[in-house]
């Protein structure tokens, strides 16, 4: 039988709006507003590029177990010195002492950690964690993003009753003042009451300019939240039934808890890598590369004959002095290429403590972790009880105000045919109307109360506000 009421309550209200709907407006509920969102909200991208962006940490941890391939080229003026080259015998360092040019040199290197002593598979650890948390996160900040665009709903559909019964008031005030203007100049009705009954008319038309500004706001606000222009033109309807963010008895894992979770568990495993800071590290490292001069020799034949001149010779015994200068179609030629590969030990021996710091850092964070995991736990117990202590006590209330608005219902449908008939007057039919007006927006404001603690309460019990 309250079923049967509800359901009559929830049809009136419904027919109630029909005056406000025009023509071409859609009518959404609440979850054709969070699918909306979904796909235009500008939060929702905003919270999709920021797991990109931490997504991202997964794989600079990986790169840590990756070999290191770096290519280097440059090229510069020398004057090199022939002392000690071995050389000192030679025509060549009989005429000059040194050498000028430019050099041209390019390396080719590779390097892959082996013995690591934890680093690396504390990297590795460390990208699944990562990757773990920034999934976790991300629904959890959608999550929060849908209850706020829940909250703007239930303001932007209380503004839309409040028009509704701020015009409904006024067009009924506006006959009554009709007629009770009449019944005053006939001296039916005393000066009191006429102006009483106009004090209601001007009190109504005020309410309907601030129900009008009040559902311009809340309608703009939420448009903006979920994505939908001012030009887009529609009604909200109320959808109470219990499918509505539905909170089944099995409880999942709180986000929040898995979160901070992880975060404990990154703290502990960046210990192990830092930790193997203070132990020696083995790569196994290799390298090609390629140097040549590209040898200035102005000037060197004039020097030669006058060496000639000075001593005599055979000009052929000058160029066995002389190496092979390579030419630039040399630089990548394999016959000028050296190579080189063998394991490369790095030990840092001291580096004033930074190590331990960082050690201790990471052991007191991972402590600070675990207390507001503890703390995070017993908190979510309590609200998670709480709620459903309201929920119980919300279910009560609607239940007594459906009965009272079934009453206020009647009463008013009965005080517009007695009103008509002359059986009461016009003061009495205005605070019946009232009792309606406020027995609406009652049942009204606890019925959206009833959905944002459906929501929380879904938060807590670890299930999305809203899955598609």
């Amino acid at each position: 039988m309250l079923l049967v009421k509800a359901n009559r309550a929830i049809l009136f209200l419904y027919l109630l709006l029909i005056p406000v709907i025009t023509r071409g407006e859609y009518m959404y509920s609440l979850r054709d507003i969070l699918s909306i969102a979904r796909k235009n909200a500008t939060g929702i991208q905003v919270i999709q590029y920021q797991a990109r962006a931490e997504r991202a940490q997964t794989d600079i941890y990986k790169s840590e177990a990756f070999p290191v391939v770096s290519f280097q080229s440059g090229s510069s003026y020398m004057s090199q010195s022939l002392r000690g080259q071995g050389i000192q015998e030679s025509f060549l360092f009989l005429i000059i002492d040194r050498i000028n040019g430019y050099v041209f040199d390019w390396a080719l290197s590779v390097q892959q950690p082996l013995i690591t002593f934890g680093r690396v598979s504390s990297a590795l650890r460390l990208a699944g964690v990562s990757d773990s948390l920034t999934d976790a996160n991300q629904r959890y900040q959608e999550d929060i993003f849908y209850l706020r665009v829940i909250e703007l709903f239930t303001r932007a559909y209380t503004a839309q009753l409040d028009l509704q019964i701020a015009q409904d008031a006024l067009q009924r005030s506006e006959r009554i003042y009709e007629r009770s203007e009449l019944d005053y100049r006939a001296d039916r009705i005393s000066q009191r009451d006429f102006y009483r009954i106009e004090a209601q008319l001007r009190g109504d038309q005020a309410n309907l300019i601030t129900a009008r500004s009040d559902r311009t706001i809340t309608r703009s606000r939420l448009n903006t939240t979920i994505g939908l222009g001012e030009e887009d033109v529609y009604s909200l309807v109320l959808d109470t039934g219990r499918t509505v963010f539905d909170t089944p008895d099995t409880i999942l894992q709180n986000t929040q808890i898995f979160l901070k979770k992880l975060q404990a568990d990154i703290y502990r495993h960046q210990q192990k890598g830092i930790r193997s800071g203070l132990f020696p590290s083995i790569s196994l490292s290799g390298s090609i590369t390629n140097q040549f001069m590209i040898i200035d020799t102005s000037g060197l034949t004039e020097l030669y004959l006058e060496y000639l001149d000075r001593n005599g010779g055979d000009t052929g015994e000058m160029a066995l002095g002389i190496p092979d200068i390579p030419s630039p179609l040399d630089y990548f030629n394999p016959g000028y290429f050296n190579y080189l590969i063998g394991l490369q030990l790095t030990w840092n021996i001291f580096d004033g403590k930074r190590i331990f710091a960082q050690l201790r850092q990471a052991r007191l964070n991972e402590d600070i972790a675990r207390a507001e995991l503890q703390q995070l736990e017993e908190s979510t117990r309590t609200d998670r009880e709480e709620l459903r202590m309201k929920l119980s006590a919300l279910d009560s209330s609607i239940s007594a105000v459906q009965l009272r608005f079934n009453a206020a219902e009647k009463a008013l449908s009965r005080a517009e045919e007695d009103i008509e008939r002359g059986f009461i007057d016009a003061i009495l039919f205005l605070e019946i109307q009232q009792e309606f007006q406020a027995t609406v927006r009652q049942l009204d404001s606890l019925r959206l109360q009833q959905l944002l603690l459906r929501a929380r309460l879904r938060i807590l019990h670890g299930l999305p506000v809203y899955a598609r």
